[in-house]
């Protein structure tokens, strides 16, 4: 495929160029809020499904005395503001992700590293939302996947008070799968 041939979607992806996806640097998305609150079901089928034992997840009296209330694990914190696919209404379906809709050369992407720090627990009863951010593209690097872009993002997560409770970065590399260009 020559470069004026190039797709505008492949597979999902945004396809466009390096200073296409630089234009996206900086640019915060619109908050995406949670369908639901979080629930100590959901924490503890959670917890139960990894065989996680720590007793702020299963001693309420505990968890109010630690941490104030009813707790979950850390690892459910993108289950609560990943949208619900179907709703009776005819509304749902999932979002679009950023790291998706940045247009960026790449028929393939795949997760480099991710790091997330948490400032607070996640309380049942809390709605949280995300806003997510582009915070640097790289140029482009020959990798042993193919040629690509090291593409960064951060995603705030919070409370319906607004209080921050993590932030997140994401490493993807988005690149051409050898053969594929």
């Amino acid at each position: 495929m020559t470069s004026d041939q190039t797709p505008k979607a492949v597979y999902g992806l945004n396809v466009g160029t390096y200073e296409e996806g630089l234009e996206h640097v900086g640019v915060r998305t619109e908050p995406r809020y949670a369908d639901a609150e979080v629930t100590e079901g959901v924490g503890r089928a959670f917890a139960s499904a990894v065989r996680d034992g720590n007793p702020l997840w299963w001693d309420e009296g505990l968890a109010r005395s630690v941490a104030g209330g009813p707790v979950v694990p850390p690892a459910t914190l993108v289950s609560w503001v990943t949208n619900l696919d179907w709703k009776p209404d005819g509304s749902g379906g999932p979002g679009t992700a950023l790291l998706t809709s940045v247009p960026l050369p790449g028929d393939s992407m795949i997760n480099v590293s991710s790091e997330i720090e948490f400032f607070d627990h996640l309380r049942v009863g809390d709605r949280y939302h995300v806003i997510e951010v582009v915070e640097d593209i790289s140029p482009e690097k020959r990798t042993s996947a193919g040629r690509g872009h090291f593409l960064t993002m951060v995603a705030d997560y919070h409370r319906q008070d607004g209080t921050l409770v993590a932030s997140q970065r994401n490493v993807m590399l988005r690149f051409w799968a050898e053969g594929n260009r």
